[in-house]
């Protein structure tokens, strides 16, 4: 007990069998067994939520020989005993228990009786959870059994220590009661005895041996240490961050070598092995942060190398040889990334709440603020080396390599553990191919390797890439749900379509961390299980009385979670392995150029441009610069290019896939420069522009931060001449909020909407057998607006005809797979290889406020799919009366709450 409050609760007489020593903080009392220790008023516990109370017990002379303990506890009222339990701990001396202090302190209280039947131990909880779990109404249908289901047994250790909230093996029996009726079928942490078991296959809990995850190898470098109160640095080990250090290699080996001995040692199906959680930059381990780079010999030739092997010169960065070549994007000093609040502010669409700053480590310049947009870096001398400075197109070019760079320099450390992951399972599948079985190769598990990311590239941007970093590191892709606002719970498939992608492409395992507490947990399981994922990770079940980021606590978590797995579980045979039965025809770029190049507008807009094209429920594949240059792009009918700046190999390729048949769409001064930020001349006649001036911007657009949606800032009077107007029957006449970009077509150029004032606002310009569509303002960001309300309804906000100026081009070359009758109602077609078998999937990211909203009698049609002539409802377990219109199918659901899954028969 802390020294101030014993003095007041130890003043009365002290019972015999008491012996008291005081600390320099704290008092401790010894009890005598069957001695009760003073009470303690509720009163001293100044929570004002239920409370989570760990006692622990240690012997007066022999402390750690306590092997098991049971201690008794009463509770009283005015000194009379009103309740007396106990809670006993099976490998040392710590208990824990509940106390509802929220509805305990007042006898008068009408939910006082309630809270007195919730007061116990943690094996009372944990019970209750349980039989509550067990007495759903659909508890007794079959769970998931071959996707993944994972999360976290934490709380128990043997003895006393940090982190131990128990010692009781029955708890844990009782949370792995719990944990089955949510489908979890395996387990990252868990006490030893529980994984020895699951390892043996013994005892009643041998289904959670489908998946497990360890923490494998991190960055093989040293890194510094720094004062949690100060930041300062405490300690800088040689090498520290530095990922071309002489020391790398013999680390990355030693670390290769004990990721694969700790993965193949655990008895699962399929076994993660962690790198870096929530992964930044290997240079944020060195004293300098990112600008270690730029001061590191050893680094410097690692950049000037790496330059080299791009096809770089000195003089393409204006410089006549390789010394003033160094990174240039980021400053040489220790790394200060915090976000930054701001205070709530009025906007255009009325008042945002506060939001989080952007990373510093975007330093991606508004438009706005910076008219330029270019690296700020004065002419002149080089700062470093007395040598004539770059011209502005080589700083910018060098900053853009610098970012690419600091993303490869990170991936490439774990080239060799990913290769050794899948010599791994080379093995495996070669010894299978065989026919063994039951030999040691064909016995081990599979393993991946993954840095789990967050989820960044739905946020501000991040310096580690989504796509080109695992182009050299990870068999593993995965990463976690955190936005908290339901107006963009949506863009998740966004992440999902990156998985799937590279799924299909390098072969990579997908899994996704869901947090059920940050919202739509069965909707983001679905999108993933839709997009080539075999498993999820529930973060984390905690539990409650041990960590407080857990969604345990929450009823309604613990339901959703449990009528996932039920859902999965019905439409499993289907969906486990399938893959869309009709490949995508539609792929959508953000280019990276431009999220280091570019501004936040055209960051935010390529997002929502997304948005619109899920609304017209047209399910696409997510590509970036170096697919755009180097893969077969004749699969695509349409392509949407987001981002003022991309890469001229990238703009090559474009050109010739518009001139073969390609339908290309930009906006928000989209593709006007390449990565040195000078004007693109070459692709004006692709895009049939005379050239290209920069837009002008009314209102400051801020990237999205995870928490509540806050795009649109401050604002400037906007023209009266802006407004835009069709010329044809595309879209609708409105203002525009954001900015806009005269546009200045060249003849032969179609105008499709112009402004109030006469320009040209949205263009089509037929090259060869394709043509491109240019709009001149943010299309994705005016599409959006209307929710950016604090009253938002995710039903009525969105215009179809603000929509069609980004669809309607998709629109002429390609029809939706499944259409729904409501935009924010996702569906995917999906068929199983193996079986044959088809479903649909039914997401619904519709939201007024944070209340879903249901949908009766939604009319669902179905192209595609000759010989259904039934369809099930995965959770209703019933079927829907089905008609055919010509090839298309034509449905009703009758009622439609997040998720559904439709068996087509």
């Amino acid at each position: 007990i802390a020294n101030d409050a014993a003095e007041e609760l130890l003043s009365g007489p002290k019972p015999k069998g008491m012996v008291v020593r005081e600390g320099k903080t704290f008092t401790y009392l010894y009890l005598e067994a069957g001695t009760w220790s003073p009470a303690i008023p509720l009163s001293a516990f100044k929570s004002p939520r239920p409370l989570f109370l760990t006692v622990t017990l240690e012997g007066l002379q022999h402390g750690a020989l306590l092997r098991s303990v049971e201690v008794e506890f009463q509770l009283l009222d005015r000194g009379k005993e009103i309740k007396r339990f106990h809670e006993s701990g099976d490998d040392g001396g710590t208990v824990g228990l509940f106390l509802p202090l929220d509805r305990l302190r007042n006898s008068q209280d009408p939910r006082f009786t309630e809270a007195m039947a919730e007061v116990g131990g943690l094996s009372d909880y944990a019970r209750r959870r349980a039989e509550r779990l067990e007495a759903l109404p659909w508890s007794g249908r079959p769970v998931t059994e071959r996707f993944g289901f994972l999360t976290d047994l934490s709380g128990y250790g043997q003895g006393a220590g940090y982190g131990i909230r128990h010692t009781s093996r029955a708890v844990i029996d009782l949370e792995c009661r719990a944990l089955r009726t949510l489908g979890v079928n395996g387990l990252r942490a868990c006490p030893p005895f529980l994984r020895e078991q699951i390892n043996r296959r013994a005892g009643p809990w041998a289904a959670l041996g489908r998946i497990a995850e360890v923490h494998g190898m991190g960055y093989p470098v040293p890194a510094v240490r720094r004062s949690e109160r100060t930041g300062r640095i405490s300690e800088s080990p040689e090498g520290a961050g530095c990922p071309f250090h002489p020391g790398t290699a013999r680390r990355t080996q030693e670390g290769v070598q004990h990721a694969l001995e700790q993965a193949l040692s655990v008895r699962a199906q399929e076994v993660w092995s962690l790198t870096v959680d929530e992964i930044g930059s290997v240079f944020d381990l060195s004293p300098e942060g990112k600008g270690h780079a730029s001061v590191c010999p050893h680094c410097l030739e690692g950049f000037r190398a790496y330059l080299r092997a791009q096809g770089l010169t000195p003089q393409d960065f204006g410089a006549v040889d390789w010394q003033p070549i160094r990174p240039n994007a980021y400053t040489a000093a220790a790394s200060t990334e915090t976000e930054q609040p701001q205070f709530d502010r009025e906007t255009p669409l009325g008042p945002g709440p506060a939001e989080a700053a952007p990373p510093d480590d975007l330093d991606t310049p508004d438009l706005v603020e910076e008219p330029d947009a270019r690296t700020a870096v004065a002419p002149g001398q080089h700062p470093d080396t007395g040598q004539p400075g770059l011209p502005d197109r080589g700083q910018a070019l060098l900053r853009y390599w610098s970012r690419q760079f600091n993303n490869t320099a990170s991936a490439q450390l774990f080239r060799s553990l990913r290769d050794a992951f899948a010599r791994e399972n080379q093995k495996k599948q070669e010894a299978l191919a065989r026919g063994d079985t039951s030999g040691p190769a064909a016995s081990q598990p599979w393993v991946r390797s993954f840095s789990l990311r967050g989820n960044t590239f739905l946020l501000g941007g991040h310096s580690l890439d989504f796509f080109d970093f695992y182009r050299y590191a990870d068999n593993g892709f995965c990463y976690e749900t955190s936005n908290r606002d339901p107006r963009v719970w949506s863009w998740d498939s966004y992440l999902c379509d990156i998985g799937r992608n590279h799924a299909r492409k390098w072969r990579l395992g997908f899994g996704v961390y869901v947090k059920p507490h940050r919202g739509a947990p069965l909707q983001r399981i679905l999108s993933a299980l839709s997009r080539k994922a075999t498993w999820v990770f529930l973060y984390t079940y905690g539990h409650d009385y041990w960590k407080g980021d857990s969604f345990s606590s929450r009823p309604d978590c613990l339901e959703a979670i449990s009528r996932a797995a039920r859902l999965v579980a019905r439409a499993e045979s289907v969906l486990y392995g399938a893959d869309w039965a009709i490949s995508a025809r539609i792929g959508v770029v953000r280019t990276r150029t431009s999220e280091y190049l570019g501004s936040s507008a055209s960051w935010e807009n390529g997002k929502w441009i997304y948005t619109a094209l899920a609304h017209e429920h047209f399910l696409v594949d997510a590509l970036d610069e170096v697919m755009l240059a180097e893969d077969d792009l004749s699969p695509y009918s349409a392509l949407y290019v987001s981002g003022s700046h991309v890469t001229r190999k990238a703009a090559v390729k474009l050109g010739e896939w518009v001139r073969a048949g390609g339908i290309l769409y930009t906006s928000g001064w989209g593709l006007a420069r390449d990565e040195a930020d000078q004007p693109f001349d070459d692709l004006l006649p692709i895009l049939g522009l005379e050239e290209r001036s920069r837009p002008e911007i009314w209102t400051d657009v801020r990237r999205y931060g995870a928490t509540a949606l806050n795009t649109f800032g401050r604002s400037r009077p906007i023209p009266d001449g802006a407004e835009i107007r069709p010329a044809g029957d595309i879209g609708i006449a409105f203002k525009p909020l954001v900015g806009r970009e005269v546009l200045l077509p060249c003849p032969g150029t179609e105008v499709l909407a112009r402004f109030a004032d006469g320009g040209a606002a949205l263009t089509r310009h037929p090259c060869g057998h394709g043509a491109a569509f240019v709009a001149g303002f943010f299309p994705g960001l005016e599409y959006a607006a209307a929710v950016h309300r604090n009253d938002f309804d995710m039903s009525r906000d969105f215009n179809p005809q603000l929509r069609a100026f980004v669809t309607a081009p998709a629109l002429a070359v390609a029809q939706p797979a499944v259409q729904p009758s409501q935009p924010a109602v996702e569906a995917i077609l999906l068929q199983n290889p193996q079986t044959g078998k088809r479903a649909v999937t039914l997401l619904n990211w519709t939201y007024r406020g944070n209340q879903l909203v249901s949908f009766e009698n939604l009319k669902i049609t179905i192209r595609s799919c000759p010989g259904v002539t039934r369809v099930l409802s995965a959770w209703r377990e019933e079927a829907i009366p089905v008609h055919r219109q010509g090839d298309e199918l034509v449905l009703t659901c009758p009622l439609l709450d997040e998720a559904d899954v439709l068996l087509l028969e």
